[in-house]
């Protein structure tokens, strides 16, 4: 930001140097004659003064292998909460814990009670709001779900579920995992469709894993700390995770930059960043159909 503003002073600066060197146009003051200002001095001293207003604006270093469950997403503070705050409880997080050892996926989770078969609520419903209620009670709420599906731990079925279940009449997770492969015929009539609300929503196959996240920075965000301190709280705003491993074991992260290709999009480039922070451009044949954009 402090060098964009640099230049722009300079460029500003530049266009009156055809007076550099030469008097004022307006009259002399007592015979004295009144001389241009030296214009490389006075950027000189706006490059410092720039520099040194910006500094505090300087990027966070990254955090590699952040823990962005058990810091944020586990954490349900009394006042002073953040967005990434009361998402999972503790049962969720033991859920988290053994999926990362061994292989689990959401209808073993189910049929163990490490997933509990709550009820499915989406932001239209009044009890959305409380976020201690979504956050420990009998409840799938819309808003954390999304959350856990950003970091891909749950299938985008699972949200969709979430954001259009009945607010009067609310299923369960069972209800809509079972509902899975209960689809219409081919050629079926909107209302037989419409009776087929859980088709193909939440495969009951999905393996839960949770991923390598990398925090990219922590800032503060839009939440004070308390009512009684007016600083903010410092969340984690850029968050990336893992979508891909190398040869070498190599993290390949959703750091999205581009995309590259014929205009009839069969081939495209996305570029992302390794776990060593080095540019690589990764070659996918169909960005739309890869498996890790899902």
């Amino acid at each position: 930001m402090a060098k964009r503003l640099v230049v722009a002073m300079r460029r500003h600066l530049d266009s009156h140097r055809d007076c550099e060197g030469k008097k004022y146009d307006g009259p002399s003051v007592h015979g004295i004659t009144v001389q241009a200002p030296q214009v490389g001095a006075e950027v000189a001293a706006l490059n410092v003064g720039a520099e040194n207003r910006f500094e505090r604006f300087e990027p966070a270093a990254p955090l590699p292998d952040y823990d962005i469950l058990a810091q944020e997403y586990a954490v349900c503070p009394d006042s002073g909460r953040g967005v990434s705050n009361c998402v999972v409880d503790s049962r969720m997080l033991e859920l988290f814990a053994k999926a990362s050892v061994e292989t689990i996926t959401i209808k073993q989770a189910i049929e163990t009670g490490l997933l509990p078969n709550k009820l499915l609520i989406s932001s239209r419903h009044q009890i959305h709001a409380d976020r201690e209620a979504c956050w420990k009670g009998n409840y799938y709420c819309e808003s954390n779900i999304a959350k856990l599906k950003k970091l891909r731990i749950f299938p985008l079925g699972f949200e969709i579920a979430a954001a259009t279940a009945d607010p009067d009449n609310p299923p369960t997770l069972k209800q809509v995992v079972d509902g899975y492969t209960d689809c219409p015929a081919q050629g079926a009539s909107p209302d037989e469709v419409a009776q087929k609300p859980y088709c193909h929503l939440i495969n009951p196959n999905w393996v839960i894993k949770t991923p390598f996240v990398k925090c990219q920075g922590k800032f503060f965000g839009q939440q004070a700390v308390s009512n009684d301190i007016a600083d903010r709280i410092e969340e984690c705003i850029d968050v990336q995770t893992c979508i891909d491993k190398d040869e070498f074991g190599g993290s390949w992260f959703d750091d999205f930059v581009g995309i590259e290709g014929p205009r009839d999009g069969s081939v495209n480039v996305v570029f992302a960043r390794r776990s060593d922070d080095e540019s690589i451009k990764l070659v996918i044949p169909s960005f739309a159909t890869h498996p890790n954009t899902v």
